[in-house]
């Protein structure tokens, strides 16, 4: 992303996606993201996990480590694991919420049962920050059955398929391989059941998307986007709709 799009992204209401991959490849995106921070107050939501507490607390630390790289000040991280008892107030607190990988299905039904969603929609409404990592990334979209499969992990917790739909009506997957053929060729059967298109993201790659626009974080880690009819392309512009 060149410099002077850098200069504009100082304003809140931004969204994050990170393609996925460890703290290695996605260096460039969490380096952007704390660079744009003005107050440091991070909401860290790992809810997509299963994992026992012990196992939240090492994927906190592993967060803190990672986004802590990136800044000479303090970052306050604050995870939370109970959604139910997060309130508009509580959001008002911080400047930006983070939301980790795990189970697509799991995260999308804590969201609905909790009235997180709503929550969280206002805290971006109203000029928040918003970053989402995999899991995190899909759900933001219009529709997470681009992650069918997940399905079956979520111990049939699956009663919701509508996402966020903060991305332009666009769809997400994330950890996309343009030579797994049938990847390929689920997301296209996604488009046709859907009538939706989708925007994969490989590891290491990410996007920002602010003001109803998304710009490439590094140029050197292009997305591709699938259109209606299912053919899809490489995107290394700057910026897009």
């Amino acid at each position: 992303m060149a410099n002077h799009y850098l200069s504009t992204l100082n304003d809140k209401g931004i969204i994050f996606l990170s393609g996925g991959g460890d703290e290695k490849k996605s260096w460039v995106i969490d380096q952007k993201f704390v660079s744009i921070l003005k107050t440091k107050k991070i909401l860290y939501i790992p809810v997509a996990l299963n994992r026992d507490f012990l196992g939240f607390e090492e994927a906190y630390d592993w967060v803190v480590s990672c986004l802590s790289s990136h800044s000479k000040e303090f970052l306050e991280i604050i995870m939370n694991l109970d959604l139910n008892k997060i309130t508009d107030e509580d959001l008002n607190h911080f400047e930006a919420v983070y939301i980790g990988g795990g189970n697509t299905y799991k995260l999308l039904y804590l969201f609905k049962i909790s009235k997180f969603e709503i929550k969280l929609k206002k805290f971006y409404e109203n000029g928040g920050i918003i970053y989402g990592g995999s899991a995190g990334a899909i759900v933001l979209g219009k529709n997470i059955a681009t992650v069918e499969e997940e399905k079956k992990e979520n111990n049939g917790k699956c009663l919701f398929e509508e996402g966020l739909n903060l991305l332009n009506n666009y769809s997400i997957i994330c950890h996309f391989n343009p030579e797994e053929k049938l990847r390929i060729e689920k997301i296209k059967n996604f488009i046709k059941k859907f009538k939706i298109p989708v925007l994969a993201l490989p590891e290491g790659s990410g996007l920002i998307k602010k003001q109803e626009r998304f710009y490439l974080i590094d140029k050197d880690k292009p997305v591709f986007k699938f259109d209606l009819k299912g053919k899809f392309f490489l995107i290394n512009d700057e910026s897009f709709y």
